[in-house]
Order: structure tokens, then C-alpha cells, then sequence
């Protein structure tokens, strides 16, 4: 990495109720949950000269 690049990360959580009726009817009973974690985003520096990541989970519990 450049030692003139910074990151400035963003999380966003989701988490679902499964199988309660409604758009999931049918589904197994349990939670859904998703997570974003990453740096992008549509500023001048990012999309001229930055550097960025992203990652993404699921999980079913």
C-alpha cells in the first residue's frame, strides 16, 4: 500500500427473522444476518486515485 493511502471504512448489519410470514414465509425459522465492511464509496479521491476493498458475510444461525 502507498504510504499516502487511507482508508475509511463503513459497516452495515443486517440481520433478518426467518420463517415469521411475510416475504420470507416458508423459510426455516432462525436469524439471517449479513455484514458489509469495506472502504469503496463514489468520492473524487476513490474514484481517481484511491485505493479500495470489500467484504461480505452471511450467516444463518
Amino acid at each position: 500500500m502507498r504510504p499516502d493511502t487511507s482508508f475509511h471504512l463503513k459497516t452495515y448489519l443486517f440481520l433478518y427473522q426467518l420463517g415469521q410470514g411475510g416475504s420470507n414465509a416458508g423459510l426455516t425459522d432462525g436469524l439471517l444476518g449479513e455484514v458489509f465492511v469495506g472502504s469503496s464509496d463514489i468520492s473524487r479521491q476513490a474514484l481517481k486515485d484511491g485505493l479500495e476493498w470489500n467484504s461480505y458475510l452471511l450467516s444463518r444461525g
